[in-house]
């Protein structure tokens, strides 16, 4: 056949389509491209790693267009352009090939001063387990136990550095320590103002007042942590856990008075100067004494109910400020007691500790060093310089506080040295993993609130 025969045969038949991806897969089995090719290889040649590498390309490559693509006005730059995405892409965060708007609470803190733990949600003890009816249940239990076995609050005023505690006769399963710690500024204003480790260790003998079997609970900072630690270690407690108190100002007052903004004042203070970074945390060390086992003495120890992160508002400094201007030394008083009263009632603690300790231990012997008349509750014993009056009475306490007999048998504050639980409790509250048999069933587990 001639060349123009050829030409002739092929009119009116419209041309061949090129052998892209989505005609390769239509093309029959028996059209082989001629290789090499400069396209991707069709599905039924190419290999499932190489498959699965391209689509994460192609996805890759999608969600970035998606930022990409905006409408081009006449008076953009490109260097408009690549801003204005960089700052959208920032603004999202990718969930499961999904895009949501991030909050950026950093930010936020920037421009107005709240931190970012004030927008935690649910952080009190009535919504905090809402979508949770059984553990709601247990704290309602516990919380009708607690009251009704509750002593009346008894207080005692006292110097804790002359103070002699073995008048107190009694020996304490918690102890709760929130020492007005002598941190570096301070030493700056004063040298004698505060306590350190040494004048805690020497005038609190804190293991001559604590049963075999006991906790202590003592508060510091970034500052007076190792002093904690070190203390607890003297007094012959072990480290188990420790309780974060994150700091919300979410009810401070604004830079401006009389300014409705949201725009909260920073922490200026007298003793603490002006800081660009300010501290907004601090702990309270848990301190085990004795052979205590979580899952097996749960007469004494109900754990697992709470965690180890407490969320509340921080004193306003405003206020602080009000509280040194009006601050008047009484003549004829120690004034190393006035000032020590003075450090405890401007750091005060979050109450939600009280309720943890009351959830966590079973004992009702509990003892608060540093305490005030602000802090006095029931199936407690306040003691320190901020309390006005003692009313604390040895027999009267030790009559209340001993004996076998607990809940369900007693459903008052008169006797038995134990708080007592009941069954539908024990069914209730989280129970620690079972023993581990053969060799690590020997080593000793820390106890977790």
């Amino acid at each position: 056949m001639s060349e123009t025969e050829d030409n002739d045969a092929t009119e009116g038949i419209p041309p061949a389509m090129s052998l892209g991806p989505m005609m390769m897969n239509m093309a029959p089995g028996s059209v082989i491209p001629h290789f090499p090719i400069s396209m991707p290889f069709p599905s039924g040649i190419m290999p499932p790693s190489m498959m699965t590498t391209s689509k994460r390309r192609g996805r890759s490559r999608r969600r970035a267009d998606y930022f990409l693509r905006r409408p081009l006005s006449g008076t953009n730059t490109t260097d408009d352009i690549d801003e204005s995405a960089h700052t959208d892409r920032k603004s999202y965060i990718s969930t499961r090939g999904r895009e949501r708007i991030q909050n950026d609470y950093n930010q936020r803190f920037v421009d107005t001063g709240e931190r970012p733990q004030n927008f935690v949600r649910d952080i009190g003890e009535g919504k905090r387990f809402g979508e949770y009816p059984k553990l709601d249940r247990l704290l309602n239990l516990k919380r009708e136990i607690i009251t009704k076995r509750a002593i009346p609050a008894r207080c005692i005023r006292a110097d804790l550095r002359k103070f002699q505690f073995e008048d107190l006769r009694v020996l304490f399963d918690v102890v709760l320590i929130n020492p007005p710690w002598r941190t570096p500024r301070m030493q700056e204003i004063q040298p004698n103002l505060g306590w350190t480790f040494n004048e805690l260790i020497e005038h609190i003998p804190v293991d001559k007042i604590v049963d075999a079997m006991s906790f202590c609970f003592i508060w510091c900072d970034f500052y007076t942590i190792d002093d904690a630690r070190n203390a607890l270690r003297h007094w012959g407690f072990r480290k188990c856990e420790d309780i974060c108190w994150l700091k919300t100002n979410a009810k401070w007052s604004s830079t401006i008075a009389d300014d409705n903004s949201d725009v909260k004042v920073r922490d200026f203070d007298a003793i603490y100067p002006p800081s660009i970074l300010h501290k907004t945390t601090e702990r309270c060390l848990v301190g085990l004494r004795g052979p205590i086992r979580r899952n097996e003495d749960d007469y004494f120890v109900h754990t697992n109910l709470d965690t180890d992160v407490i969320i509340s508002e921080e004193p306003d400094p405003r206020h602080r400020l009000c509280m040194e201007m009006d601050l008047r030394l009484g003549e004829g008083e120690d004034m190393q007691m006035q000032m020590d009263a003075y450090l405890i009632e401007r750091s005060p603690k979050p109450e939600e500790i009280y309720d943890i300790i009351d959830r966590f231990c079973l004992g009702r012997r509990k003892l608060e060093l540093f305490g005030s008349d602000a802090t006095m509750r029931n199936g407690w014993v306040t003691m320190g310089p901020g309390v006005s009056k003692t009313t604390y009475n040895a027999d009267e306490f030790l009559k209340w506080t001993t004996g076998s007999s607990c809940w369900p048998q007693v459903q008052d504050y008169r006797g038995g040295r134990l708080m007592g639980s009941s069954e539908e409790i024990e069914n209730l509250r989280p129970k620690s993993p079972a023993k581990l048999a053969g060799k690590d069933s020997a080593e000793p587990r820390d106890i977790t609130t």
